[in-house]
């Protein structure tokens, strides 16, 4: 069993360095390798209680582009894979795509001589986090810390395009043997580097866990 996970890591380690750079690459291909290390990395002694669940939220949220932009309304889709790693605590591989409603672009006065190059937002902003949560008591809320990658698709300028991030999120699932489960809850994703004015994310949450 030990082989077969750590083959099975070498090889997702292998696909991810082999595969070109795409618009939605970077994140992604980090949740292959994720869903493969999160797994295999999980305490044994947990296996009596262990349990793998699946949630998918939707929420309004919005973006700010600090500079030339200004901000903007958006939708947020999340899909969750939670793996339970006792009754209290467990880890968790998210990914979320955020679409603004709006973009700005602009075009500065260019001088002979000089780099030239025009602004744009992105029209979309998408990422994998892989996160640790532990239950706040019997109530059902839970805290989660963890990280991952950021991307910044359909956007033009200077600077970075993907970031690292961090996160930190709260949220409500009730506790049970339930098949389907609602949930709510919100997560912060602050940005290493700023994505075209960009620095962070709020993500909130409603949906239902499964």
């Amino acid at each position: 069993r030990v082989a077969s996970e750590c083959a099975s890591l070498r090889f997702a380690a292998l696909n991810i360095r082999g595969n070109p750079e795409g618009p939605v690459s970077v994140p992604f291909r980090s949740l292959a390798l994720l869903s493969v290390m999160i797994p295999a990395g999980a305490p044994a002694l947990a296996q009596s209680g262990s349990e793998t669940s699946v949630t998918l939220t939707v929420a309004p949220t919005f973006v700010q582009f600090s500079g030339f932009a200004g901000g903007f309304g958006a939708a947020v889709a999340q899909l969750r894979i939670t793996r339970t790693f006792t009754d209290d605590a467990g880890g968790e591989i998210a990914a979320f795509a955020v679409i603004p409603s709006g973009g700005a672009r602009a075009e500065p006065e260019c001088l002979q001589g000089t780099v030239c190059f025009s602004l744009a937002t992105p029209s979309m902003l998408n990422g994998v986090v892989a996160s640790v949560y532990r239950f706040l008591g019997e109530s059902g809320f839970r805290a989660a810390l963890g990280g991952g990658g950021v991307k910044a698709v359909g956007g033009d300028g200077p600077g970075a395009s993907s970031s690292l991030a961090g996160l930190f999120g709260l949220d409500w699932e009730p506790r049970g043997a339930s098949r389907f489960r609602p949930t709510f809850g919100v997560r912060l994703v602050v940005f290493a580097e700023s994505l075209y004015g960009a620095r962070q994310l709020v993500l909130p949450g409603v949906g239902i866990a499964f």
